[in-house]
């Protein structure tokens, strides 16, 4: 235990116990060996149910291959995080055993398996079931995890965790939130409904909304964040539609969201990557916008992400908000037979050709609907590849604008839009990011700009490796011939065509930031409108000096070369070939990883209080907490 120490004269040192240090409590759990007689102050005296952890833990470790079956029921969480006592929850033990297991019963009104308005730090855990009644009222009962804000020297962090079957995988509801290096897949529709109904009334499959500001996601997989949604089948040209996606931001009424960074990410058969909404009418007279301000979106990798690849705009102002150097892959989907016996292309834009959109008064159900003038976004060194057979809805690249109105203010320098093999890896797979790295005599070398607007944040690619390599930044989220940021792996790297197995936890991308200062950069924003706007620092986000140095790189002698198979992190669910999701030593799912069906659908919003502030989801005033849904058949 830490002490202060005062010299006393002639009585030797004094020592006071800091109080952080005094009230720091570790506690054990062991659901196959503890025994809930014991202190569950040790490991030796680990207890075995949820309902003993001590009343004194600041921190709860759960042992490796432990599982807890959380019954289901609104507010039924499987440790109560109300009293703010509890900090930290993590694992220990073997780490070749499987991560702690907190499941509900994947069912109507399961509820959500973890909640909080508080500072907290979720890491190592795998968490599943959560899902709704498929009312709006009632959406916060599929929330995986809800976690709350911290502070800039003292974020709030969800990581390492695997997260699926959820409606909805992770929420902020405070600002200062880090999350990264989870594995979130296979999630479910919230709201359903027969098409025509009011897209504003249907939704889910989401894997992450950021209700919130100073949140950095990054490192993270999300697979099959997508459902087949009935509400939008046999619309814009037929075909299977979809409602999810990866990442999601709303904004409250007449709110702000700002600061959001949202950084080497990996999306594999979402609906869609990235959607910004602001929330329903709470005041009186003209409907007030929320503001989306001065974010950017770096270094992700998106492969067949469904019915919006980049950017869907809904009710909102848009100011100072970048994407820059991602790769964005859109393979044949294929054709579909329908009920009836015709045969659906699955390629029609509806499906998996929207680069973005914009929605009007109409589709939004708001004055003037979403709102982009000259300067609010900008895209930069970001490479599409599109199948032949996939036709690019309102193209937009260097040499193309957008036929609508909203998107030809997008200021666009160096993207480009392909139909033939830029130069990839692999063009070809559909489990593993790494396959679109950059050969040699690709395309897409040395063809970015190379200003302050990008190198401000773009200092990595998506594999750890320094920013820019050669006479310029390459296109897209990989850089041909950079080294690693800070000592790759060597022979130990993950190798192997047949995918690689972890050790049974959450399977991520296993570059992991620790070169900072820590936080977000602090430099200032000012490639945009807005000027100089700050970031302010957090704790263990994007470096300062230095960039993200790797702390266990990916490349060296036998580094990431797998031919069909997403990298493992230390530990965890892994894809194998391109089917199934696998976990090497449990926590294992059956839920195949599949190439999409045809996309389209929508995802929906819960309404959030003031900046910082508790959501109190299902607590205050059903209106309120409604979801917004953003896409539209």
């Amino acid at each position: 235990m830490a002490c202060v120490r005062f010299a006393l004269l002639g009585a030797g040192v004094l020592c006071l116990v800091s109080p952080s240090a005094a009230y720091a409590v570790d506690c054990f759990v062991d659901s196959v060996a503890g025994d809930d007689t014991k202190s569950g102050l040790t490991e030796a005296e680990a207890v075995a149910s949820l309902a003993k952890i001590p009343t004194s833990c600041t921190t709860a470790k759960f042992k490796r291959g432990s599982v807890f079956n959380i019954p289901a029921g609104s507010g039924k969480y499987a440790v109560n995080l109300s009293g703010g006592k509890l900090k930290t929850l993590t694992n220990y033990g073997d780490p070749g055993q499987p991560l702690p297991q907190f499941n509900k019963p994947h069912q109507t009104s399961s509820g959500a398996v973890f909640s909080t308005y508080s500072q907290i730090t979720i890491d190592g855990l795998y968490i599943s079931g959560s899902r709704s009644d498929a009312a709006m009222s009632n959406l916060a009962d599929g929330i995986c995890i809800m976690i709350g804000g911290g502070s800039a020297s003292q974020p709030s962090e969800i990581k390492n965790c695997e997260i699926s079957l959820c409606d909805i995988g992770m929420m902020t509801s405070g600002d200062y939130v880090q999350v990264h290096d989870n594995y979130v897949h296979d999630l479910s529709i919230s709201v359903d409904a027969a098409p025509g109904v009011d897209p504003n009334a249907v939704g889910g499959a989401e894997g992450i909304f950021v209700n919130s500001s100073h949140v950095r996601v990054h490192n993270n997989r999300f697979v099959n964040c997508s459902t087949a949604a009935q509400w939008v089948s046999n619309t814009n040209g037929g075909g299977v539609r979809c409602d999810g996606g990866a990442t999601e931001v709303t904004v409250k009424y007449a709110g702000l969201v700002t600061d959001v960074e949202i950084d080497h990410n990996y999306s594999y058969n979402s609906c869609g990557f990235f959607e910004v909404s602001s929330m329903f009418n709470t005041g009186s007279g003209a409907y007030v916008k929320g503001q989306f301000t001065n974010s950017v979106f770096h270094d992700n990798v998106m492969v067949d992400s469904g019915w919006i690849s980049l950017l869907q705009v809904n009710n909102t102002k848009l100011t100072n908000v970048r994407w820059e150097n991602n790769t964005i892959v859109h393979h044949d989907m294929g054709t579909t037979t329908a009920a009836d016996g015709t045969s659906i292309n699955l390629n029609d834009f509806g499906s998996s050709g929207i680069q973005a959109i914009a929605f009007n008064s109409t589709s939004s159900g708001v004055t003037g609907g979403g709102e982009i003038s000259a300067g609010d976004i900008y895209w930069t060194n970001n490479l599409w590849y599109f199948d032949p057979k996939v036709k690019p809805y309102n193209q937009i690249d260097v040499t193309h604008r957008g036929s609508d109105a909203l998107l030809a203010n997008i200021t666009v320098t160096g993207d480009i839009v392909v139909t033939a093999d830029p130069g990839f890896k692999d063009i070809t797979s559909k489990s593993d990011p790494t396959a679109y790295d950059l050969v040699a005599g690709s395309i897409a070398i040395d063809k970015g700009v190379t200003d302050t607007s990008i190198t401000q944040f773009v200092t990595t690619d998506f594999l750890g490796r320094l920013r820019p390599a050669g006479a310029a930044y390459d296109l897209g989220a990989f850089e041909y011939g950079a080294s690693s940021a800070g000592g790759a792996t060597g022979s130990g790297g993950a190798t192997g065509a047949g995918g690689v197995a972890g050790s049974g936890g959450a399977t991520t991308p296993p570059v992991t930031g620790n070169g900072g200062a820590g936080g977000m950069t602090t430099a200032p924003r000012t490639g945009g409108t807005t000027g100089t706007t700050t970031v302010p620092a957090g704790s263990g986000g994007a470096s300062g000096t230095g960039g993200r140095p790797s702390s266990g790189g990916v490349t060296g002698t036998g580094g990431s070369t797998p031919t069909t198979s997403t990298p493992a992190g230390s530990g965890g669910a892994t894809e194998v070939g391109s089917g199934g999701v696998s976990g090497s030593g449990g926590n294992t799912t059956s839920t195949p990883v599949t190439a999409g069906n045809g996309k389209s659908g929508c995802s929906c919003r819960l309404g959030q209080g003031a900046s910082g502030s508790p959501m109190w989801l299902g607590l205050i005033g059903f209106a309120w907490l409604a979801l917004r849904c953003r896409r539209h058949g």
